[in-house]
């Protein structure tokens, strides 16, 4: 399968808007079981589930288990549809081995007025969470994909840059504010926009730059939750995780 096959960001039917209100429901009776993750002072998110992209190898194994065990037992279902979504969009079997960390969740909660912008949105990036994972086997094609199960009232998004000049830069930084003013006026003069849908399983490869968009306005009451997932194509198929 070609790697450029999964290059753009593509939209896959998965939940419907009842199924996605299912799990923010259950999802909710599990706070007891989140990480919190630090972002900058005073800004916070979290997870439930390891994370590779953010604890790297010590995501995978034995120190998985405990989350691994709580997601698979109260989301099993609505897991084995998403993961029929994948396998039929990749033409290859999907699976989440007790090896690595299952595809885990983005809790974004009480969003006061976050300044909107380029310059306030995630960290500005591509996906290599396969290269920080130190995989004991061989893989190639790396995918990334999101759900959102709710999002703030005016909505959610992913900005993304498709400027060959951005993708080709190996000076960039996560961070906006570390960047030069020459590259930060680029990233804010080019980016693009793409918007979320409740339910849609959204799947690209990773590698086109990209931040989780602050384009809109929000309140204390609006939450972003969504599933997040990574994947490589090994000689068995697909093998995704957070």
């Amino acid at each position: 399968m070609e790697h450029d096959s999964h290059r753009k960001l593509t939209r896959l039917e998965c939940f419907s808007r009842a199924e996605s209100a299912d799990i923010v429901k259950m999802l909710d009776s599990l706070h007891e079981h989140f990480t919190k993750r630090f972002v900058s002072t005073g800004i916070y998110f979290w997870t439930l589930g390891t994370s590779a992209y953010l604890d790297a190898h010590e995501a995978h194994g034995d120190n998985a288990q405990k989350t691994n065990d709580i997601i698979a037992s109260n989301f099993g279902k609505f897991y084995l549809k998403m993961f029929g979504v994948l396998q039929d969009y990749l033409g290859e079997p999907v699976t989440s081995p007790p090896s690595v960390n299952v595809p885990g969740f983005h809790i974004f909660e009480e969003l006061n007025n976050l300044p909107i912008g380029v310059p306030y949105g995630g960290n500005i990036h591509k996906d290599n969470p396969h290269i920080s994972s130190v995989f004991p086997f061989h893989h190639t094609n790396p995918i990334t994909f999101t759900i959102m199960l709710e999002t703030p009232k005016n909505g959610a998004g992913l900005n993304y840059w498709d400027d060959d000049i951005i993708n080709n830069t190996t000076s960039l930084s996560n961070r906006f504010d570390k960047m030069s003013t020459r590259l930060q006026e680029r990233l804010v003069k080019t980016v693009k926009t793409f918007k979320y849908k409740i339910g849609e399983l959204v799947i690209f490869d990773g590698q086109t730059t990209h931040q989780i968009a602050n384009m809109v306005a929000t309140d204390k009451n609006d939450r972003r939750l969504s599933i997040q997932g990574h994947g490589v194509l090994t000689d068995a198929g697909y093998i995704v995780y957070f």
